[in-house]
């Protein structure tokens, strides 16, 4: 490959993958693995987390421990990478040995889903730089992940455009606080439906 960098990542997933599961690629002869997304990894809609999940599914092993061993997070990717709906999700332990999670399909069908959009920045970051960097921050987030909580919670009821985009607002200045970063609101100053 001329990018070492990924090569290196993915012989590191293979090799933690094998250390989960030692009855994979047991034989002493080449292997040859195909992945396909149907998105551009530069978006940033979860190809790293697709990758960790297809790998645990081949070598029959547990994404979130195989996700924990490489990237880290809270596998919340994970869930999404095998989910085909909405979901809500929440970390419950969080011990070196054990990391459980409460995964609830969430019903999220506004009638105004016409007027939401997915917009590609052009900004995509690493995924484990970003998630040792908020990591290394070692603070505390119970009061923040309890106000994300109750406003996920009430999204999927609230009835207008207008009251789901406040919503978002908010979530967006407690998620932007959190990880010291200006909201993303910043790119669109046109936007007026706040």
């Amino acid at each position: 490959t001329d990018d070492k960098e990924k090569a290196e990542r993915l012989s590191d997933i293979l090799l933690k993958a094998k250390a989960l599961n030692a009855n994979i690629c047991t034989e002493a002869h080449d292997y040859q693995f195909t992945t396909h997304l149907d998105f551009d990894p530069q978006w940033g809609l979860g190809s790293s987390s697709t990758l960790i999940n297809n790998v645990a599914e081949w070598a029959e092993i547990n994404p979130y421990k195989l996700l924990d061993t490489t990237f880290k997070g809270s596998g919340y990717d994970i869930a999404c990478a095998k989910s085909n709906h909405p979901i809500f999700f929440r970390v419950l332990t969080d011990s070196p040995n054990s990391i459980s999670q409460n995964i609830e399909a969430a019903n999220f069908n506004p009638i105004f889903k016409d007027n939401l959009y997915f917009v590609y920045l052009g900004h995509k970051q690493s995924s484990a730089k970003e998630i040792k960097a908020f990591l290394s921050k070692n603070k505390n987030y119970d009061n923040e992940i309890k106000s994300i909580s109750e406003i996920s919670r009430a999204l999927p009821n609230i009835e207008t455009l207008s009251d789901f985009c406040y919503f978002i607002k908010i979530h967006e200045e407690i998620t932007a606080a959190c990880l010291e970063q200006k909201r993303l609101k910043k790119y669109f100053n046109d936007f007026n439906k706040e």
